[in-house]
């Protein structure tokens, strides 16, 4: 699979949580070739396996959150100046100067306010929105109908290498990278003979509510279900308890919600197959869409594959192409053993 490409299609298209069927369309046609693709109600994206299985074969989900974080606007100033709440967990220090795409009646470019460093006071570090603005060049008559309250805000983060050839840079990583790893493993499995049914769910909502997840996991009710998101990977100045490492392939996930003998498969897998992996431990939730798949109706066996990730909720979100692919085969090769 070429990852640069797939990745690009899935991340440069905007989905905001709760505005994702520009992604979920981009998704559908990536999975059409392997399986049969329906988009429900909440923007979510079903895309059941077409391989060799029993009827009655236990059901396997494969979970990836479709939706990013972005902004959302709140008011529209005499000047033009658009002001705007986060949609998702975005922290006010990192938005000065960003780029961004304002997705009205059409799609408008636009730039997120900063002050100059001159007259910055000492120490100023934002931590919210109330002083930012979205400065989209544009007086208010001139916005007229093309952009109006509640409109959608998406970062502008093209896909592209870094000098490590390995690493790649987009905004949307979180969570399109485990979209992008679900479609490789449909590749890896498409065909052959299984001992389960396998649905990939790439859900909506997850940065917000977790609407998709939860009712994904009530319409499908799986027997298992492997959930797929990003976790931090080491940076200068990361904590001491961060554990994976870009190019040191998944993380591993184990909590109280977790299912401990998928968590012991998963473990085993890599030893046999060579994968390079690290545990990663949570002492209570998860925070992803585990909880929901473990929980709804009578509740599934839930196990958690992690792609390691830098920066993340930015425009410059980190991840290597060999953490990507060490993932698919992880979870192609859970599929197998069942």
């Amino acid at each position: 699979m070429n990852w640069d490409s797939v990745l690009s299609t899935l991340t440069q298209a905007p989905g905001v949580s709760g505005s994702e069927m520009p992604a979920a369309n981009a998704a559908c046609a990536l999975f059409a070739p392997f399986c049969d693709v329906t988009v429900d109600q909440n923007q979510s994206v079903h895309a059941a396996l077409r391989a060799d299985v029993p009827a009655d074969a236990p059901l396997l989900v494969m979970d990836a959150h479709l939706d990013e974080v972005g902004l959302v606007v709140t008011g529209i100033d005499e000047n033009g100046f658009l002001s705007f709440a986060a949609v998702g967990g975005i922290a006010g220090r990192h938005l000065p100067a960003y780029e961004v795409c304002v997705h009205g009646r059409e799609d408008v470019y636009g730039v997120i306010t900063s002050t100059p460093p001159h007259l910055a006071k000492k120490g100023d570090v934002p931590t919210d929105f109330s002083h930012l603005r979205n400065d989209t060049g544009m007086t208010r008559e001139q916005l007229g109908d093309r952009i109006a309250l509640g409109s959608f805000v998406t970062f502008r983060g093209p896909t592209q290498r870094l000098a490590n050839e390995n690493r790649i840079v987009s905004k949307a990583l979180d969570d399109r990278g485990c979209c992008a790893i679900l479609l490789r493993v449909a590749e890896l499995l498409h065909g052959q003979k299984l001992g389960c049914r396998v649905v990939f769910t790439l859900t909506s909502g997850e940065e917000t509510t977790s609407r998709g997840s939860s009712t994904s996991a009530f319409a499908l009710a799986p027997d298992q279900a492997l959930v797929l998101d990003v976790t931090y990977a080491k940076t200068p100045g990361s904590p001491e308890s961060t554990v994976a490492t870009l190019g040191g392939g998944p993380a591993i996930g184990t909590s109280p919600v977790l299912d401990r003998d998928i968590f012991s498969t998963l473990k085993n897998i890599c030893a046999e197959n060579n994968i390079p992996y690290s545990v990663e431990v949570m002492p209570r939730r998860t925070y992803t869409n585990s909880e929901a798949f473990a929980i709804a109706k009578t509740g599934a066996r839930v196990g958690m594959i992690s792609l390691p990730l830098r920066y993340m909720h930015t425009p410059a979100e980190v991840c290597d192409d060999r953490d990507l692919e060490a993932c698919a085969q992880l979870a192609a090769a859970y599929a197998r053993s069942l």
